[in-house]
């Protein structure tokens, strides 16, 4: 009943919906208000539980654990598309995209819907804020022109500060913790840093606040 995003045949399909409607006065559109704030609540417990389960069985906590079945995630994930604008439920966006990228470290691009990376990346930049820093990073290495617009964003509110607000502004980001996590974000980084009219101090503070991830090899990694 998602794909249809129409509430009326939310309820056609829901006899007890009907019954409610009808016997106790509850108004459709707040019935289908409560099904749908349900649903993302029961969708993200259980993507959250898939989520830890995925953790250990990647450090082998249990041989006999296993992630979360891509064609499960992805039917989940393309389903949801017509609920991402509704605020609340980046919660659930948040799930989907940390349970996709669970277990292996990188995010499995496969194992989600098209129509949905594309619905969550054209989301407005301060709803797309609001995502935990996994969520956020996995969006940047399976739409990289979400990352590209995240490092224009810095580069226009740096022109305005100081060297000492670029750090701030930069780690407020996440943008060297995903750069360090992820090798492909990182090369991209260094690339845009190097061919745009990015301020010099800019470019030095990412470097700098680069530094401070030990997992990052720099001297493999120098431009």
């Amino acid at each position: 009943w998602l794909q249809m995003g129409d509430e009326q045949k939310v309820l056609k399909f829901s006899p007890v919906g009907e019954w409610l409607c009808t016997n106790t006065g509850v108004l459709r559109s707040q019935y289908a208000d409560e099904v749908i704030e349900q649903l993302i609540k029961s969708m993200t417990v259980f993507l959250m539980r898939a989520q830890i389960t995925c953790s250990q069985a990647a450090a082998g906590s249990d041989d006999s654990l296993r992630t979360i079945p891509l064609h499960v995630l992805h039917n989940i994930s393309e389903k949801c598309v017509p609920i991402i604008q509704i605020p609340r439920a980046l919660q659930l966006v948040d799930a989907i995209l940390t349970c996709a990228s669970a277990g292996s470290g990188e995010c499995r691009k496969e194992a989600l819907s098209l129509r949905f990376i594309e619905a969550v990346a054209s989301l407005e930049d301060t709803e797309r804020m609001k995502l935990g820093y996994p969520a956020r990073a996995k969006l940047w290495t399976i739409h990289i022109p979400t990352f590209q617009k995240e490092l224009m964003s810095v580069c226009r509110e740096a022109a305005r500060g100081s060297s000492e607000d670029m750090r701030t502004l930069l780690q407020s980001r996440d943008l060297p913790r995903a750069c360090a996590d992820h090798p492909q974000l990182l090369e991209l980084a260094r690339d845009f840093f190097l061919n745009s009219d990015a301020p010099a101090e800019l470019k030095s503070s990412f470097e700098q606040c680069l530094s401070g991830y030990s997992e990052v090899d720099m001297d493999t990694r120098e431009v």
